[in-house]
Order: structure tokens, then sequence, then C-alpha cells
């Protein structure tokens, strides 16, 4: 048996979530985007940004969750560089 999509409406190949990577909340509270912090196995570290770019929340999720959500951009986590102020 073999099913045959339409003319141009195969499913693409999902994206790999990758650390970086900025994902659409699904969320209709302050969260706006989802940015990528760490993959562990099956779970996405993420931190939440509300319309004003701030972190507005953290959040993990099972890796599946990301299969069908927007990327909407990338950001270059390596170019961030914080120094750590003695207690």
């Amino acid at each position: 048996m073999q099913f045959n999509y339409p003319e141009g409406r195969r499913p693409e190949p999902t994206p790999e979530v990758e650390v970086g990577n900025v994902y659409s909340s699904k969320n209709t509270h302050k969260t706006c985007a989802w940015l990528v912090m760490n993959v562990t196995g099956n779970t996405v570290h993420l931190a939440g940004i509300d319309a004003e770019g701030e972190i507005s929340s953290t959040q993990s999720y099972g890796l599946h969750s990301f299969e069908r959500r927007t990327h909407i951009g990338r950001v270059d986590l390596s170019k961030l560089e914080f120094d750590i102020e003695p207690a």
C-alpha cells in the first residue's frame, strides 16, 4: 500500500531543534516566544521572552512538542558573556 500526496502538499522534514533557536509560543500569557537554552536527551530547556524582549519565564518541554512549532529565528548564544561578581 502507498499513499501519494497531492502536488506541493508533501510534509516537509522537521528542522532540528538546536540551542539558540527561537520558536513562537502557543501561550496567551506574557510569553510570546521561546529561546532554546539547552537540549538534553529528549528534553528542551527554554527561556520565555515577552513582547518587550525581556525574559518572562523558564520552562522545559519534551522535544516532540517543538516538531510543529513555528521556528521564527535564531540567537547566537556564543556571543553572550557575563562577568560573575563575587558575593
